[in-house]
């Protein structure tokens, strides 16, 4: 009895040293997989930094549910504190996170303004990597010394990115251009990059898991140079016989391209973003989240009305007299008149306002009356540059219907830093990393969704229209996907803007599924419209693309030849089948392909 004892005395003192063995070498694998694993390290660090900002969030969710107005004046004190800090972490670890803040900074409709304001300096402003790695890349991977690749080599970038920066050179035989350095960790980080935003994203906002497998999706397909150039060269090649008057897209220097680096010609400008906001502010213009709301409300009278309520979209019911007109004298008519007419009226009112300041220098007139006539004179300048701006974008829309119409190519990554205003008035169009093809049904199909919406068709026919393209929704919901739709296609509704709105519709029903093709149409769409709206242009892409719609619809023109120029061997293969597998995507180089790999296995 005592001996049982004894060993049960034994077992009892040996567990607690088993459990402290085990925990140590738990402890000591974990630590050995920080010091001696990038991946872990990065993702450790991530949620070092996030985590306590994503936990304050969910806990002012969850405090504040019962009271609506508490919880959105917390939330407004969190986006002040916060939004720094996270731009603080954005640029602490680049990589993923760039590219995911440039594209939240793009969207001023759906994220908060102080985030907004923080990422946007993401566009253009991103730390570079030291210039004596970035040479000794450029060299190893071109195998020739700096001085007889180039007759100068800026070491200062020009533009840092996500993966990539850019740096100005000159050839030896005089022409400007730019070499883009894929960074060396750009690969190595990606993995933990897309582990910690996906499960940000599930936890904030878990209806957006499709746009943010796409995105991801598309993301690989920067980390391959080879399919940029290619993309890049077959963009300039179509691009420029057909809008050679408003854009420019830069010409490979085949040359001096590699695996990881790309140079093609220069483009001088500055993002069109920040020209034309510079104008705008000078005019005085509200640039915040309120001012954009205030905005769309006094250019849209008819917004707050529910989507749908009717069987129709309230901004078709408003605008027959104008598309009437449209159709009768043109479009761009119509807009020459009305920026004739603005900038007659500006240069009216500065004169008259000249003239009464010197009016009351003299006390001819009261000082209060040529104060309302400097006022008068400065909104007629803010709304010359709005018009300027429209125009701008205008342009970069039909270059688009262009291209996801007409061509069945396009680039799906047109963030504010890679639309260039040039000096000569044009556009400037770079980076070429995210381009996609677009089959000739998936165009068919959303070319009668474009169509259906433009005309303010009831919600039946747009709902019919948008299931052809493969979308679903749980319940089947004619009057849920025909918002759905709208809410993608036509001019920004303010009441979308508030988060009320947006949680009774996906009340009503879900999403069951939506098209792989389409994610990426979407995304570029969101781009284009939100860059849009931060220059004060609520344009509607379904009004805007119509034309090209209808003549897509009664050609059925053969995809993939455009002016001669095939789409690039490097770009089709696989994309064409456009079925959100792996084979949707060419084979990245080596480096590239086992990110992916890692990725696959994430989703797991």
């Amino acid at each position: 009895m005592q001996g049982t004892l004894a060993a049960a005395g034994r077992r009892r003192r040996l567990w607690p040293r088993v459990g402290a063995a085990a925990a140590g070498g738990v402890a000591a694998a974990a630590a050995a997989a920080y010091y001696f694993d990038p991946s872990v390290r990065r993702a450790v660090t991530f949620w070092a930094r996030v985590g306590p900002i994503a936990g304050h969030y969910l806990y002012a969710q969850r405090r504040y549910a019962s009271d609506p107005a508490r919880q959105r004046a917390e939330y407004e004190r969190l986006h002040g504190v916060y939004a720094p800090a996270s731009l603080a972490v954005v640029l602490e670890l680049r990589g993923l996170l760039v590219k995911f803040g440039q594209q939240l900074s793009s969207r001023p409709e759906l994220v908060p303004h102080e985030y907004v304001r923080a990422f946007r300096s993401l566009q253009s402003e991103v730390p570079a990597e030291p210039a004596a790695a970035i040479v000794a890349l450029v060299e190893s991977e071109l195998r020739r010394p700096i001085g007889e690749l180039f007759a100068r080599f800026d070491e200062q970038p020009c533009g840092a990115a996500s993966i990539a920066q850019a740096h100005r050179a000159r050839t030896p035989d005089g022409r400007e251009v730019v070499v883009k350095v894929q960074l060396p960790h750009a690969a190595a980080h990606f993995a933990a990059d897309l582990r910690g935003l996906r499960a940000l994203v599930w936890l904030s906002q878990p209806e957006a898991m499709p746009l943010f497998d796409e995105f991801a999706r598309q993301y690989v397909t920067e980390l391959d140079f080879a399919r940029e150039r290619a993309s890049l060269a077959a963009m300039h090649a179509a691009l420029t016989p057909r809008f050679s008057s408003t854009v420019a897209v830069p010409a490979v220097d085949d040359e001096r391209c590699s695996a990881r680096i790309l140079t093609m010609s220069f483009l001088p400008g500055e993002p069109l973003e920040r020209s034309v906001r510079a104008a705008l502010e000078a005019a005085g213009v509200d640039a915040s989240r309120a001012g954009l709301r205030k905005f769309l409300e006094a250019t849209d009278p008819a917004a707050d009305a529910p989507v749908g309520a009717s069987g129709r979209a309230p901004l078709a019911r408003e605008s027959r007299a104008r598309a009437a007109l449209e159709r009768l004298v043109g479009m761009d008519a119509l807009l020459w008149a009305y920026d004739l007419a603005l900038r007659a009226r500006a240069l009216a009112l500065g004169v008259l306002a000249a003239c009464a300041r010197a009016a009351a220098q003299l006390e001819v007139i009261p000082a209060a009356r040529a104060r309302d006539a400097a006022l008068a004179s400065a909104r007629a300048a803010s709304a010359v540059s709005v018009s300027r701006a429209s125009a701008l974008m205008r342009s970069l829309f039909d270059v688009y219907a262009f291209e996801i119409f007409e061509w069945g190519f396009f680039n799906s990554d047109p963030h504010p830093g890679n639309v260039l205003v040039l000096p000569d008035g044009r556009l400037g169009l770079i980076d070429y990393g995210q381009c996609k093809t677009l089959p000739l049904d998936v165009r068919l199909a959303l070319a009668e969704v474009i169509v259906a919406v433009a005309d303010g068709a009831a919600d039946a026919r747009v709902a019919a229209a948008f299931r052809r393209t493969g979308f679903r929704s749980e319940k089947d919901s004619d009057a849920f996907i025909a918002a759905i739709a709208r809410i993608m296609l036509s001019r920004v509704d303010p009441a979308l803007m508030r988060g009320k709105t947006r949680k009774a519709l996906f009340a009503s029903d879900r999403v069951a599924h939506f098209p792989p093709d389409l994610t990426s149409v979407w995304r570029a769409v969101a781009l284009l419209r939100g860059s849009a709206l931060s220059l004060r242009c609520n344009i509607s892409p379904a009004e805007r693309w119509r034309a090209h719609a209808s003549a897509l619809l009664a050609s059925h023109a053969r995809p993939g030849r455009v002016h001669g120029v095939e789409l690039p061997s490097a770009v089709v293969g696989g994309d064409m089948a456009g079925d959100g597998s792996a084979d949707e995507h060419p084979r990245p180089g080596a480096g590239a392909a086992g990110v992916l790999d890692g990725s696959r296995r994430l989703d797991r």
